[in-house]
């Protein structure tokens, strides 16, 4: 079974890399659960074109007035892919360990579905804390059926994308996500990106504890 990754990308070079390393460690583990983890990248600028080649991911030039439109564009090449699942990161995410034993065990069930739990950290102080309760763009998954049913997916906009995917497909399709238990998402946070980081209670975590790939960001 073969999930297609949309990962559109900007500025951020060193985190982007050290997204990639661990998208290389979650590829192996999505493997050994039978699923082929495929990334297809986004891209603007000249350098992460290049290093998407040399991870030999698929690189896709995108224009990047705002990211609505880049999405798009990313998603429009993906479509003309044979695939069995479509899913969505950032690259500034990461997928922890035992993220692909999870769904294996839910994909197979649900046709459209993710997580509402994610860590939130800042890559300069290095602590974080734990979103729940939140619709996460990131990790969501869709069926090849909702695909082909939905020929866009984002429009011009900055913000308020992971909203706008979600009211497509249930247009397209009166479907609604489930959401797996558990929090293996993680998000990194730097002085470039949309979204802001907020700390959700009083509890911290710690970069370096929860990304195996910390010591690369």
């Amino acid at each position: 079974m073969k999930i297609a990754l949309h990962l559109p990308v900007w500025k951020r070079l060193a985190l982007t890399r050290a997204c990639y390393v661990g998208l290389q460690r979650s590829m192996k583990e999505f493997k050994e659960e039978g699923y082929e983890l495929e990334p297809w990248i986004g891209w603007t600028e000249p350098e992460h074109e290049a290093l998407a080649n040399e991870f030999g991911f698929h690189a896709v030039y995108c224009t990047n007035d705002d990211l609505g439109t880049k999405n798009q564009q990313l998603y429009e090449a993906m479509r003309e892919q044979e695939f069995d699942y479509f899913m969505q990161l950032g690259s500034d995410d990461f997928f922890l360990p035992g993220a692909a034993k999870m769904y294996a065990e839910y994909m197979p069930k649900h046709e459209f579905g993710g997580f509402r739990q994610i860590y939130f950290f800042r890559a300069k102080e290095r602590d974080g804390t734990l979103i729940q309760g939140y619709p996460c763009g990131a990790g969501r998954w869709m069926s090849r059926r909702i695909i082909d049913a939905c020929p866009v997916l984002w429009t011009s906009r900055q913000r308020g994308l992971d909203g706008m995917s979600y009211d497509y497909v249930f247009q397209a399709t009166k479907l609604t996500p489930f959401y797996m238990p558990g929090c293996y998402l993680a998000d990194v946070k730097t002085e470039v990106g949309i979204s802001e980081y907020h700390r959700y209670d009083n509890d911290v975590y710690y970069l370096d504890e929860v990304i195996p790939e910390a010591y690369l960001i």
